[in-house]
């Protein structure tokens, strides 16, 4: 089977339901700190500078940007939500530092032939005003995983994480700046994980 045929059958988002799902046990964690991510309106992407490395069990990625859609893309327990905010990690070396970097449709910059893994998490509504350019990465506690696709752009291959539970924004703040969402696309056989973060 090709390549585009393999792609296109596992296409995101998705409905993530827990009696379709198989736990696992696995170690996350992140290190760095988000500030002064530059906004960049012709992608809706905010920009992060700062080195923030998330680890899952061994293989390390790097945060590249952070962005929203409205309303939420993925459906979660038979739920949509209003939001969803998206984290998106490229595979990480230091070896790899200086290496030319291309550029996916969807505004994400990462080296040819690197892994990406998107966080994402469903917001609902709240009346707190929060700094958008230094907001930090929520690695939920309990979350489903899966293989799909960016859902905007080229649909480059992802491993998505994906938390059971909603973070809280404004929606009138995040509004202006979120991408719209693409349709629950099918789930085509594919095996999605339940995990607890340890």
């Amino acid at each position: 089977m090709s390549d585009k045929r393999i792609i296109a059958a596992y296409q995101s988002p998705i409905a993530l339901e827990k009696k379709n799902s198989i736990k696992i046990n696995q170690i996350i964690n992140i290190h760095g700190r988000n500030e002064n991510a530059t906004y960049n309106p012709s992608t809706k992407n905010y920009e992060v500078h700062k080195k923030i490395i998330l680890t899952v069990n061994d293989k390390k990625y790097k945060l590249d940007e952070y962005h929203f859609h409205m309303t939420s893309e993925h459906e979660v327990d038979g739920e949509k939500y209003p939001g969803e905010l998206h984290y998106v990690f490229v595979e990480y070396d230091e070896k790899d530092e200086n290496k030319r970097e291309c550029s996916d449709v969807c505004g994400c910059k990462r080296p040819e032939k690197k892994d990406i893994l998107v966080i994402g998490r469903t917001i609902n509504n709240c009346n707190e005003h929060k700094d958008l350019h230094d907001i930090q990465v929520k690695v939920p506690h309990y979350y489903y995983e899966y293989d799909g696709t960016l859902t905007t752009g080229n649909y480059s291959p992802v491993r998505w994480i994906i938390g059971e539970h909603p973070m809280h924004f404004d929606l009138k703040q995040i509004t202006p700046i979120s991408k719209s969402a693409r349709p629950i696309q099918p789930l085509d056989g594919r095996i999605i994980l339940l995990s607890e973060k340890k």
